[in-house]
């Protein structure tokens, strides 16, 4: 990710997750690569969620934990926890927040807040109504504020450069679940953005912002989608309408075609493979930390694979970290007995965790040690 215009490298570290949904006391330390893998309703898609939820609120927005999503089963606990870990520009930042919820009223607000640098110095912290500031040796800001159920962070983020690091860093964190039906995916271009949607609606707003922003980025993409997709020349931008209205549009070239292709005319196929390798360069490659919900929908074995190929060369240049969710066999042979992390759903209804062993020494290839359910049996 970029901090002050240079690329610094960050990564997730720790995720604590207490009172939420299947979680009722959880601890995820991924590494820069992980799989998830578990059946459905295991929570895998859950530890998402909450990444999303988090950054929602550390921006400042309404509080998006609500009383129903509490866990079900330990219905007289009204407290929510949520720690973050994360390595950034080597130092390690830790924030905490405890939200409280009024099992009367189903209201909520914001018991605790703090973000921890170094295990040892406290640079923000907010309880009962004082939030107390500490930026890069200065003296302490002591600010008053109304106790409520949103973050305290935007009291500071003007005053405090580890609190907008932090914000920085969380606001770069991408989710996706991409949806690549060509009336989600769009090929118009309608305000440039940073940012790409969880489910890439706004791809070419987010391809035209990094078109002329990351030049490298945009020919490692041109070069990749050359060797995966038939005939295929390059990603372009064609303007249609009059001096008064004017469209821009993402087309893609093909050798066997006279005329482009709008992105909305190419399979559901192609255009998934256009997101997987945007993402690699622009995301992935760039240092962020990337939670990839099923890459491997809409695309056949022997196109996942290249991509997966990619993805780990690129991580292990330590530009990065992915975090996959998958039930797909290729990715479970290839990720799993290295990176998978087995979820599970206990008897009382709690999730918990282990990584992916044989125990059995079947000789299986992963994907069937877990359609049989043979992992980490005893």
């Amino acid at each position: 990710m970029k901090w002050n215009g240079r690329i610094i490298l960050a990564m997730l570290t720790r995720l604590y997750i207490g009172n939420f949904r299947c979680f009722e006391s959880f601890n995820f330390e991924p590494g820069r690569k992980q799989l998830l893998i578990g059946p459905n309703g295991s929570g895998k898609s859950t530890i998402l969620e909450v990444i999303q939820l988090l950054q929602e609120f550390v921006k400042g927005g309404n509080n998006p934990f609500t009383y129903e999503s509490r866990t079900r089963w330990t219905p007289e606990n009204s407290l929510q926890r949520f720690e973050i870990q994360a390595l950034v520009d080597n130092s390690t930042y830790v924030y905490h927040v405890e939200i409280e919820h009024n099992l009367r009223t189903f209201g909520r607000v914001v018991k605790y807040e703090r973000i921890v640098i170094n295990n040892h110095v406290v640079c923000f912290e907010a309880s009962n109504g004082i939030i107390r500031s500490r930026n890069n040796g200065e003296a302490e800001q002591i600010i008053e504020a109304e106790i409520s159920s949103t973050s305290n962070l935007h009291h500071v983020t003007h005053l405090n450069s580890h609190v907008r690091q932090f914000q920085d860093w969380m606001q770069n964190l991408c989710v996706l679940k991409p949806d690549v039906y060509g009336e989600s995916m769009g090929d118009t271009v309608d305000n440039p953005s940073k940012y790409l949607d969880t489910e890439f609606e706004n791809f070419a707003d987010w391809y035209s912002y990094y078109h002329d922003e990351d030049v490298a980025a945009i020919s490692d993409i041109r070069n990749s989608l050359r060797d995966v997709l038939y005939g295929f020349k390059q990603l372009r931008f064609s303007n249609e309408g009059d001096e008064f209205k004017r469209t821009r549009r993402l087309v893609a070239d093909f050798e066997f075609a006279k005329a482009p292709f709008l992105l909305s005319e190419l399979s559901d196929g192609q255009r998934f493979l256009i997101g997987l390798y945007s993402t690699l360069y622009i995301l992935i490659a760039k240092g962020k930390t990337v939670f990839f919900d099923e890459p491997d929908n809409f695309v056949s074995l022997r196109e996942i694979q290249p991509w997966l190929q990619a993805a780990e060369d690129v991580v292990d240049e330590q530009r990065g970290q992915l975090i996959l969710v998958s039930h797909h066999p290729e990715i479970l042979n290839y990720w799993a007995q290295d990176y998978g992390l087995c979820f599970e759903r206990k008897k009382d209804g709690s999730v918990v965790a282990k990584p992916f062993t044989d125990l059995n020494v079947t000789g299986l290839e992963p994907a069937e040690t877990l359609a049989r359910g043979w992992e980490n049996n005893e």
